[in-house]
């Protein structure tokens, strides 16, 4: 599956990290926000669109991980990439949503734009650092850093009856100052306090955690039954930490931190005590405003997916990626003399510029960054349609191995330049995309090098490239067509079926398909919301379960199969369930 971009621009919000604090007054006294400002989560709805990569700790992509934005879902492709259209979400508080078994649920937190919003999230894989039985409760020590403390019969059930059996803890200690911590905090550290006041937090520490019971089953804390969280404050934080600080928990569904709670120093780590579960925060707040900026090239280019570090006059530092319009937006603090680093893909600086400090929002203007042409990647061309006129709604996606550019065609013409680190000597592949007949053009240049590349005139009038896929169960038949739904195939042998809405998935896993034939199915999920059904097998019988491999095209060409088996649910109940696909290949 390709994912395709709407026009507009793409916006991106700043993410915070934090390096090294001032000593903070109890935050009653030191912050003062104005009270005349919108309350995030709680402004105007607006429809807007969002467009990211979804990737693991290690920074690899994760396929199949379902992602949200108010009333929309879809699936991530090969590349982690996702695309939401059309989502009803807070103008404020946009929030991204990610779920994938196997890792705890990722968030993000927008200022939603007039059109695309781009993010990047890297969520946690589950990892269980211990367990506890119920009735004896207990204190489970995670392996990077902070605790767990529990009370003896402090647990219940989905439906608020006691749990008995054992707890297992799944936790990660979030150090704010450790490398592409602000792809993994959740939100984008705005928070609303105890007096309903926005504020952007300045963290010593964040820990995620998540109760499961002996089925898988989530299990929460009882009434009356609090928990006692040790988080461990980082080596570099510790001489500026306060002797207390707020505890702050994440809002899923707002997208918020909000304060609940205290927290006090002991020793080198904070100890407080909390009523349920979620990611949760030290930290202290302060006002913020809001910074934008149009980023280009020398040639005037817009300067796509740039990362840019918005430094403090404390060695606060605030991360950002521009869109393909080279448009940024997002927090800093309110006050601060700030210095902008544009850096490229191996984080070395290629431009810096002094700017601030602010009292209010402020736009920066158009700033030129003038990488040389070792560093400079460009691409420039123009695109028409059937009858030879403009292309008046498109968009070009292109994909350079390792990471992708995407931009919108204006008028017919695209213009988007990136920074690299070393000289660009290999092939890419263009997918130019009509929004308003969905058909994609792919296009091969086996000659691209650093500096400006000029694309000759592309026409796209190919039939559709749509992937499609059918799912038979229980007397009903389901049919997915992209770009709306997901159909992919990915490099790990596994197969994305779903919904823009997640209202219906199917997602299973094969070996080794190298071209047409049987190969062994090892596992499935299905998940259907109407009825409410969800199957999960791992080792579906590899001798009898095939996934059927009918055609197999080269890349840009589609393969096609099928696959027919019986899936038990968790009362050993059977479902047969089939599925065909005709998935255009990306590898």
């Amino acid at each position: 599956m390709k994912i395709y971009c709407s026009p507009g621009f793409i916006r991106v919000i700043l993410f915070c990290i934090l390096s090294g604090l001032g000593c903070q007054k109890p935050h009653d006294e030191a912050f003062t926000p104005p009270t005349d400002r919108p309350e995030p989560g709680n402004s105007l709805a607006v429809k807007a669109d969002f467009r990211g990569r979804i990737l693991d700790l290690a920074g690899f992509p994760v396929p199949g991980a379902t992602v949200s934005a108010g009333n929309t879902s879809t699936g991530t492709n090969i590349n982690g990439e996702f695309e939401l259209q059309n989502a009803s979400v807070d103008s404020l508080a946009a929030v991204i949503s990610v779920n994938k078994p196997g890792f705890l649920n990722g968030y993000r937190t927008l200022i939603a734009s007039r059109s695309i919003n781009y993010v990047v999230i890297k969520i946690l894989p589950e990892q269980k650092h211990g367990s506890v039985q119920a009735g004896a409760g207990g204190r489970v020590d995670f392996s990077n850093g902070g605790a767990l403390v529990f009370s003896g019969g402090s647990f219940i059930s989905s439906d608020s009856s006691a749990y008995q059996g054992r707890v297992d803890v799944m936790a990660r200690f979030i150090d704010p100052l450790e490398a592409g911590a602000a792809a993994v905090m959740p939100g984008n550290q705005l928070a609303i306090d105890q007096h309903k006041h926005a504020a952007l937090l300045k963290s010593f520490g964040v820990l995620a955690v998540e109760l499961r019971g002996e089925d898988n089953q989530v299990v929460h804390l009882a009434t009356g039954k609090p928990a006692t969280l040790h988080f461990p404050v980082p080596a570099s934080l510790r001489a500026q930490a306060p002797v207390s600080v707020p505890l702050w928990y994440f809002d899923a569904v707002k997208g918020l931190w909000r304060e609940e709670g205290t927290a006090i120093k002991t020793g080198n780590e904070y100890i407080g005590t909390v009523i349920h579960f979620s990611f949760w925060s030290c930290a202290v707040p302060e006002d913020y405003v809001v910074l934008q900026a149009d980023l280009e090239t020398n040639t005037g280019a817009p300067l796509s997916f740039a990362s840019v570090r918005m430094q403090t006059d404390t060695s606060r530092a605030v991360y950002g990626i521009t869109d393909g319009d080279g448009f940024i937006q997002g927090y800093v603090p309110k006050g601060r003399q700030l210095q902008m680093t544009v850096l490229d893909e191996c984080g070395n600086a290629t431009y810096t510029g002094s700017y601030g400090p602010y009292t209010g929002d402020v736009y920066l203007g158009t700033v030129q960054v003038q990488p040389v042409e070792s560093q400079l990647l460009q691409f420039e061309g123009d695109v028409v349609n059937c009858s030879g006129d403009p292309l008046a709604d498109g968009s070009i996606t292109i994909d350079l191995g390792n990471r992708s550019l995407a931009a919108t065609i204006t008028d017919g013409h695209f213009a988007l330049g990136t920074i690299n680190c070393q000289n660009f000597t290999g092939a890419v592949r263009l997918y130019f995309y009509d929004n308003t007949s969905q058909k994609e053009k792919l296009v091969t240049l086996s000659q691209v090098a650093n500096g400006i590349n000029e694309v000759p005139v592309t026409a796209i009038c190919d039939v559709s490239d749509a992937s499609t896929a059918t799912i038979e169960t229980g007397g009903q038949t389901y049919t997915f067509n992209t770009p709306a739904d997901v159909v992919s195939f990915n490099l790990d042998g596994s197969f994305d079926i779903v919904r823009p809405d997640s209202s219906v998935t199917l997602y299973f896993w094969a070996d080794q398909i190298s071209g047409t034939g049987n190969y062994p199915l090892f596992s499935m999920r299905y998940r259907n919301n109407e009825p409410n059904t969800e199957i999960t097998q791992l080792g579906l019988y590899p001798n009898e379960s095939k996934v059927e491999i009918t055609s197999f095209g080269s890349i840009g060409e589609f393969i096609a199969g099928k696959i027919d088996i019986q899936a038990k649910d968790p009362q050993g109940e059977l479902h047969p369930i089939k599925a065909t696909f005709r998935i255009k290949r990306q590898f």
